[in-house]
């Protein structure tokens, strides 16, 4: 399988999760979801990587695993995605 290629300029970083049914139960730790970390470049390539947990080490990992050092990112006020200010600019939009 081909790697992806890493994302750069402006992009898009949200968590979400996923399951068959909904039975009005919220919140990302209900059992039956699967969560995921979505990452969007915008102009170019999308990556939505399942993940087994919301921890800040899982987060990490993850974001910088896919995207270049010097980078401009937007995210939601979820506190989760706080850890992920460690470099570059970031900003965050409120919906």
């Amino acid at each position: 399988m081909k790697k992806a290629p890493l994302l750069r300029g402006e992009v898009e970083v949200d968590t979400g999760h996923f399951r068959d049914k909904r039975n009005g139960k919220g919140g990302p730790v209900v059992a039956g979801k699967v969560l995921v970390f979505g990452l969007l470049m915008r102009g170019g390539h999308v990556h939505t990587i399942p993940i087994p947990n919301i921890k800040a080490k899982t987060l990490v990992f993850t974001f910088e695993s896919r995207m270049v050092p010097d980078r401009i990112w937007y995210t939601d006020n979820f506190a989760g995605h706080n850890v992920l200010g460690v470099s570059g600019k970031s900003f965050i939009v409120s919906h």
